[in-house]
């Protein structure tokens, strides 16, 4: 069976409810993308809780120095926040669909694109997270495990196609944050994931949500509607 017709069987029998484990609430939340200060774009993210685990859908538009158009996210975890599933559809850089199935030890990566496809399988972590490049709503599954984890926390990244990586967290504070409903405490979490450049990602998470992320080599923010900039 292929992994499309497997994701299709197993996200068929999902059943989507509205509550919350952990403190973890569900729900949706739109973004507004920056770079270099300027606005470029959108992104919507849904967190919804099954039997099963937990999903995350989603979508983005930006017009920065490389445009990108998601137009399906949609990525599935265990009730524990370990990756499962992944399919991403996107139209801009690339107009490509990406699958991934994670088993024990291992990740079954498909490419599709219209002219040619390709199938991968790469060593996974059984507690990895998915995190496709330029999928910033992605890293809603980073804040929902990083709310449970400690400041020395040490996760595995898989990043479709190109295989698996890690992030350390090197530090971790309370922050108070400007909403349109007035100020709430968030905490900022430093991380450094472990790329061919070392890559410092800053996250600022409440109730395993995620409210703002920031890639400073980038220029690039990524921040809830509803918070200040």
């Amino acid at each position: 069976m292929t992994i499309l017709r497997m994701w299709r069987a197993v996200t068929g029998i999902v059943i989507l409810l509205t509550c919350s484990v952990h403190g973890q609430p569900s729900g949706k939340a739109s973004f507004v993308v920056y770079e270099k200060g300027q606005r470029t774009g959108t992104l919507d993210t849904s967190v919804t809780r099954s039997d099963s685990g937990w999903r995350i859908q989603g979508t983005m538009q930006t017009k920065g120095a490389v445009p990108v158009r998601i137009v399906n996210l949609d990525l599935l975890y265990d009730q524990r926040w370990f990756g499962r599933w992944m399919t991403m559809e996107m139209k801009q850089p690339d107009d490509v669909i990406v699958h991934v199935a994670v088993g024990r030890t291992t990740a079954q990566v498909d490419v599709v694109r219209s002219r040619e496809a390709g199938f991968r399988s790469h060593s996974a972590s059984p507690n990895t997270i998915l995190l496709p490049d330029r999928a910033y709503g992605a890293y809603e599954a980073v804040a929902a495990r990083l709310s449970g984890g400690s400041a020395d926390a040490d996760l595995p990244l898989f990043i479709p196609p190109i295989g698996e990586t890690r992030a350390i967290v090197e530090s971790v504070a309370t922050e108070r944050l400007q909403t349109a409903s007035g100020p709430i405490s968030a905490r900022h979490f430093v991380l450094m994931e472990i790329r061919a450049r070392p890559t410092r990602v800053d996250l600022w998470i409440d109730r395993g949500r995620l409210l703002r992320l920031d890639l400073p080599q980038a220029q690039v923010s990524v921040i809830r509607s509803d918070v200040r900039p």
